[in-house]
């Protein structure tokens, strides 16, 4: 372990909360020999949005894979410690993965629409999960779903097209769209607007707020202004450990951590 990770093992700030929807207790991860995230304690509250940020290779996007269990799909890859969804222990080896992902969603840094037309990519997870029993209730689905991520009067006269498609922004509210379909308590977004421009991000930065009333968001972003528009708690990373969170405007008007300080200020980065 470096020194600064040394120095910073005890994070700072307001990591836990009172009636989380998510909390992480002594979790760390290891690619075969190698640690990559130290020891992290955080509280996830419910229909919050938390940004998770820091320099490039910190931990944020692996620990964000941890919460949903997307970290086992790399075989080296070990987690230990307590990570609990509401009262369900999402580590133990009774649990249905997949089931698992419908309660916790993902939608990833790049667009990644299915091969398969505008409606089917929406309709795919109630079809696995047998969320709906005749073609009407999954039409009215998908129509929600869409309409949700203001999606629909754009592809509405188009649903049996390729959703390949579309454009950036669209592709990756169609991913969103998805995620949600399955109505899921939690949505992981990893840098989800990195592939986009700026109207893009926008409209991306407002559904985040929309739905946070009735999700729970946690998202990784390497854009402080980001993280200051659409999040309500942040939480600063820094070598595999998670040395600040805190509500967000604490975070970046008065950060408690040098290390903070000095990546908001742009000394670090």
């Amino acid at each position: 372990m470096s020194e600064i990770a040394k120095e910073t093992y005890q994070t700072v700030g307001e990591p836990l909360l009172k009636d989380p929807k998510m909390h992480v207790r002594n979790t760390n991860v290891f690619y075969g020999e190698k640690q990559a995230i130290f020891d992290v304690n955080l509280d996830i509250g419910k229909n919050q949005v938390i940004s998770m940020i820091g320099p490039s290779g910190c931990g944020k996007s692996t620990f964000l894979r941890c919460l949903n269990r997307m970290n086992d799909t790399i075989d080296i890859c070990r987690v230990t410690g307590q990570l609990m969804l509401d009262d369900l222990d999402i580590y133990n080896k009774k649990i249905d993965v997949v089931e698992l992902r419908a309660r916790v969603g993902m939608v990833f840094q790049k667009p990644n629409p299915f091969p398969k037309s505008i409606y089917e990519n929406v309709a795919y997870g109630a079809r696995i999960h047998g969320l709906t029993d005749n073609k009407v209730e999954l039409d009215e689905l998908v129509e929600k779903s869409l309409r949700r991520c203001g999606l629909w009067k754009e592809v509405k006269e188009r649903l049996d097209e390729p959703a390949t498609g579309l454009s950036g922004g669209q592709q990756q509210r169609l991913c969103i769209a998805r995620a949600i379909a399955v109505n899921p308590e939690v949505i992981l977004m990893d840098e989800p607007c990195s592939a986009l421009d700026p109207i893009a991000t926008a409209t991306v930065e407002e559904l985040i707020h929309e739905l946070s009333e009735n999700f729970t968001i946690c998202i990784v972003t390497h854009s402080m202004q980001q993280a200051a528009r659409v999040s309500q708690r942040t939480a600063y990373f820094h070598l595999g450990k998670l040395i600040e969170v805190n509500d967000t405007s604490a975070v970046f008007t008065n950060p408690k951590h040098k290390l903070t300080e000095e990546y908001i200020t742009g000394r670090i980065g």
